[in-house]
């Protein structure tokens, strides 16, 4: 499933298209469901808050819930392509979606902000507020991840992390190399007993290093590259440094760490 820094990236990567108008959206007949377009529209602007990607357009705001295997491609030859837009220019863009459960949906304002403001605070542009510092600097996003780690010492760390209304764009790549660097060797700790500030440079230093990389060695960009963050232990049998990792399922999904 992307994370949010894949789709920051994704987000950053089209850019290209703002200015330009989407005449056509051919949607394969099995997928119509999960789509609600107004055509045409014209891309004003493009953004994302954790796993969420959107465009502004002059008729609303696109939505892109890219599920476990949504993503964009330009090339018509690849698989599983469920939408492909055509713009006015002959510039075209294809969604894929493997498992066919992402969605495409149409918002007005005021449904936006409903949907934006109900996510947890998004951490990407903050990152640098506290890598690199001996006195990291909490802006008011990570002043509420603070605090909500303050007020539910009970919570596992991983639901914590893994709940998009507290912390957008977290998912289980994040969520296992997070918990790495920050020390911890419990998938089934509780808030109350991990070092928040160890854990807040741990999710920063971890998010930023992500975007830097423009996304996760299993993530492939527009252009086809590849993203370059390397797992520090998700989907590994050792560290670099030799250590062993562990898999367990923990709520349903598989987290990884070293004991």
């Amino acid at each position: 499933m992307p994370e949010g820094p894949e789709v920051y990236t994704l987000a950053k990567d089209m850019r290209y298209l703002i200015g330009k108008t989407c005449d056509v959206a051919n949607v394969e007949p099995d997928f119509g469901a999960r789509v609600t377009l107004t055509l045409p529209f014209t891309i004003t602007d493009i953004g994302s808050k954790g796993k969420l990607l959107y465009w502004r357009t002059d008729r609303g705001i696109v939505h892109f819930y890219l599920g476990l295997t949504g993503g964009f491609t330009c090339d018509v030859s690849e698989s599983f392509i469920r939408v492909r837009f055509k713009f006015s220019d002959d510039t075209e863009l294809y969604y894929t979606d493997q498992l066919k459960n992402g969605s495409i949906k149409e918002m007005n304002a005021e449904q936006h902000k409903v949907v934006v403001d109900g996510l947890g605070p998004n951490l990407i542009p903050w990152a640098d507020a506290i890598v690199g510092s001996n006195e990291p600097r909490l802006t008011p996003e990570w002043e509420l991840i603070a605090k909500m780690l303050t007020a539910r010492p009970k919570l596992r760390l991983i639901d914590f992390m893994m709940n998009q209304h507290m912390v957008s764009g977290i998912g289980n790549y994040l969520k296992s190399d997070i918990m790495y660097e920050a020390g911890i060797h419990d998938p089934k700790v509780r808030v109350g007993d991990v070092d928040p500030s160890r854990l807040i440079r741990a999710m920063a230093e971890t998010i930023r290093d992500a975007v830097a990389n423009n996304g996760s060695e299993g993530y492939t960009r527009l252009n086809g590259a590849r993203g370059t963050y390397r797992f520090r232990v998700y989907g590994k049998k050792k560290t670099a440094k030799g250590e062993p990792v562990i898999r367990v399922m923990v709520g349903g999904r598989a987290t990884f760490y070293v004991a």
